[in-house]
């Protein structure tokens, strides 16, 4: 696994020793950043369910402006921090679920432009954590949310939200969202 494009271009990541987090491949991420172009430029990134954080670190090589890192398990977090620390980039890494996180983002009001979410396939609970982002303000205006599933399971749109692009690549569907005006 490798940054793609941007100032860390060509650097290899770590990935993880445990076949338990599943990294966004290159393949995926190279589909994004050609689909995010300019948006991602300056932008204030969230990667929730982070694991690796490769597409954060991507973000950062492609001049966002921030990049929050999230994820419940010590093993990805330190994951993310011995990447950043690879790359020289800087970056705040909580270990916490997303849940508890975004709860949290509210009291801060702090709102991104990107909102990433790759959680464990089978994730049952895509609805409520989209509504989450929803009801606690956590994008701006204009801002997106990549959310990648399994390619078979369909992500429920709750309502203040609609697809704006979905596209299958193998075992993975990426659905991105955003607020509906």
């Amino acid at each position: 696994m490798r940054v793609i494009s941007g100032q860390y271009k060509g650097h290899k990541l770590f990935t993880p020793k445990d076949q338990w987090i599943r990294p966004t491949t290159d393949r995926t991420r190279e589909f994004l950043f050609s689909y995010l172009n300019d948006k991602i430029n300056q932008a204030n990134v969230l990667d929730l369910f982070a694991g690796t954080g490769s597409f954060g670190i991507e973000a950062l090589s492609r001049l966002a402006a921030s990049v929050v890192f999230v994820d419940q398990s010590k093993v990805a977090c330190d994951l993310v921090q011995k990447n950043l620390d690879k790359v020289r980039a800087q970056a705040k890494v909580y270990r916490k679920n997303a849940k508890a996180f975004l709860l949290q983002e509210h009291a801060i009001q702090q709102q991104y432009d990107i909102v990433f979410c790759d959680p464990p396939y089978r994730f049952e609970h895509k609805q409520k954590l989209l509504q989450l982002i929803l009801d606690q303000n956590v994008l701006t205006p204009e801002g997106l949310v990549i959310y990648e599933s399994d390619a078979k399971e369909d992500v429920p749109v709750p309502d203040g939200m609609i697809v704006i692009k979905e596209k299958k690549m193998g075992i993975t569907k990426i659905t991105v969202l955003k607020k509906d005006d």
